[in-house]
């Protein structure tokens, strides 16, 4: 999941959608979602030990499917290549851009 903030380049987790979003898919899929948020140090609790927050590059790396729910700058500057291996669930059209 790629990004839990209310809007881009913030870090206010409050009545988030994408919180709401990464929360459901770590109940579902415990120990498997990997939380891309540049702008936190540390999960809320709502994703202890259900999920795990990681740099985009290693996110990028490791993950299969990529949920993109904010559209931070950090996200915007990946390259297209970054993301060719990933399916890609872009929610706010951060790729359509790329």
């Amino acid at each position: 999941c790629f990004g839990l903030a209310f809007k881009p380049d913030i870090d206010d987790l409050r009545e988030s959608p994408a919180l709401e979003i990464s929360t459901r898919l770590a109940q579902l899929h415990p120990g498997e979602v990997l939380v891309v948020e540049p702008h936190i140090d540390a999960l809320p609790a709502a994703l202890n030990d259900r999920a795990q927050l990681v740099p985009v590059a290693q996110a990028l790396a490791l993950a299969h499917i990529a949920v993109i729910l904010v559209e931070h700058k950090a996200f915007k500057m990946q390259s297209t290549k970054a993301w060719r291996s990933l399916t890609v669930v872009d929610t706010c059209g951060l790729r359509a851009h790329a």
